[in-house]
């Protein structure tokens, strides 16, 4: 960052989620947002209730963040996330962003019927949201399960809330 010719403090403008602590935690979070930089950004925290401001702040025209923390619109498939927050035309486009070639990679795997070539599709996909650095997502949830030996091609993967698994999925009695 000193390298970077960026004038210190940098200023940042954060936006962090509080519908689940009740903003008790907005605190913690900016000191632990400049705490690790010593002194070199300077965080400008704003809490919001997303049933009420998501629109307005998020996504509306009127945002005003270079950072989002907070949990993720609820997606419950694969293309359900893909469609509704990484492509252009997507209900939650959290960063605005208009890209027509990750558009195509998104239409392209939604109706690849090969598991093989779809996991790759879904893959570089990945790459080039992370390479144009749209979202990153450090966190994921984890999931248990427990099934009786009779259950077989059992191979869980919830990533993306993908749902896939459970066609290859039977009992054996």
């Amino acid at each position: 960052m000193v390298d970077s010719g960026q004038e210190l403090p940098v200023d940042l403008e954060v936006t962090i989620r509080i519908e689940r602590t009740g903003g008790e935690n907005v605190a913690m979070e900016k000191s632990t947002i400049g705490r690790p930089n010593c002194g070199r950004i300077q965080p400008r925290v704003t809490a919001y209730e997303p049933k009420v401001q998501f629109n307005e702040l998020v996504i509306g025209p009127a945002r005003e963040y270079q950072l989002a923390i907070g949990s993720l619109p609820p997606t419950s498939t694969t293309n359900s996330y893909l469609y509704g927050l990484l492509h252009s035309q997507g209900q939650w486009n959290l960063t605005g962003h208009k890209d027509t070639k990750l558009d195509s990679m998104i239409e392209e795997q939604s109706s690849e019927f090969d598991d093989a070539t779809r996991k790759e599709q879904l893959i570089e996909i990945q790459r080039r949201v992370l390479d144009q650095a749209y979202l990153f997502s450090p966190v994921t949830g984890a999931s248990r399960w427990v099934f009786n030996n009779d259950l077989k091609g059992f191979e869980p993967n919830t990533a993306l809330s993908e749902y896939n698994f459970w066609s290859r999925t039977w009992l054996n009695r």
